[in-house]
């Protein structure tokens, strides 16, 4: 098992485990064709975006006129449309809901080229979003007013966790890597960490994580 820091460098030259930004950058097209796993939270970023016309009698905030809505997969999506960028194959592993969010984030990644027959669906969770207010046309740039996250932290049930898992050991078979993105959801908990670790160990799979804290807090 081989591993990856995500720590950034402190200056563009450095090298990173022996490798320079030349080395990296001539590796990038050796991805195209190559199996690679991401594991983790799954989220959607809704944007709403308005015109602002006047301030508000109610409170002082602006009035914004609605103007467009739109998506962009967020999470543990934003490495997988990465990878498929580069035209590796991802298998995306995470939970959804069965809502509204969770089948416009499933699309999005269908029409990435992403594999979703890692994903599970669990009806008593919400798809984590970001919804977040724009206000445009009279400033020089957009600027964002408010974010509102509906989010459920409790713990996965044990059953979406044991899916998971099986999840990640069929697409393990063919894996090259496996990239574990941690957004403290609840999808990279001390399971799914030490499942990672142990398929790494098995099937000699390049592992690295990006995590928005401790892994294991």
């Amino acid at each position: 098992m081989r591993y990856t820091s995500h720590e950034a460098p402190r200056q563009e030259e450095r090298a990173i485990n022996g490798l320079d930004k030349a080395a990296l950058l001539a590796a990038l097209p050796r991805l195209r064709g190559q199996n690679v796993i991401v594991l983790g939270d799954l989220l959607l970023d809704e944007y709403i975006v308005g015109r602002a016309t006047r301030l508000s009698r109610e409170a002082p905030v602006p009035v914004l006129e609605f103007r467009r809505r739109f998506f962009v997969p967020g999470g543990a999506a934003n490495p997988a449309h990465n990878v498929s960028a580069l035209r590796g194959i991802v298998h995306q592993i995470g939970v959804v809901g069965n809502d509204e969010a969770g089948h416009t984030l499933v699309e999005s990644l269908h029409q990435a080229g992403i594999l979703t027959d890692g994903l599970v669906v669990d009806p008593d969770r919400p798809t984590t979003t970001k919804t977040r207010i724009i206000a445009e046309g009279t400033l020089v740039f957009p600027q964002q007013l408010a974010r509102i996250d509906r989010v459920e932290r409790a713990p996965l049930g044990q059953d979406t966790v044991a899916d998971l898992l099986a999840r990640l050991r069929g697409a393990s078979v063919a894996a090259r890597a496996l990239l574990v993105s941690d957004y403290k959801v609840g999808v990279v908990n001390r399971e799914t960490i030490s499942a990672s670790l142990e398929v790494a160990r098995e099937r000699d799979i390049l592992l690295t994580a990006d995590s928005q804290g401790d892994l294991l807090a």
